[in-house]
């Protein structure tokens, strides 16, 4: 059996353990099962995150501090250290960063944009010509 259909076959048993011991989950079993799979299979490849950092694309990392799925030190940092961004925003919340501090994150999300279409002040890029 594949790690995605183990990892499938358990968060279903887990999901509907707790729908017949009476908990409610917030998310769907869909929703779960698919929260489950995607850690045990998403991945970036070093050479991949190097390409990315040089391509001259202006990067924002968001972090959270509290997340219980992935660690502040080993995501977010990480990826931070790996990408060189040009902005690296730290939440003080959990796995719903975009939601839990929307606000903040937008606000990033905006000074990236203005800062790409004002020229790139203060954007590590460099602007290309499109190749015909």
């Amino acid at each position: 059996m594949t790690n995605m259909k183990r990892v499938a076959r358990i968060g279903a048993k887990i999901w509907f353990a707790k729908v017949r011991d009476g908990v409610a989950p917030t998310a769907g079993w869909r929703g779960s099962l698919g929260q489950l799979l995607a850690g045990a299979t998403h991945h970036i490849e070093p050479a991949r995150l190097a390409a990315i950092a040089g391509s001259g694309v202006p990067v924002l990392v968001v972090g959270a501090t509290d997340d219980k799925l992935v660690r502040f030190a080993t995501g977010s940092q990480a990826l931070a250290a790996a990408l060189r961004p040009r902005e690296f925003l730290v939440c003080r919340c959990g796995h719903g960063v975009n939601v839990e501090c929307a606000d903040e994150v937008n606000a990033a999300m905006l000074r990236l944009f203005r800062a790409a279409d004002s020229g790139g002040a203060g954007v590590r890029h460099t602007p290309r010509k499109a190749s015909l």
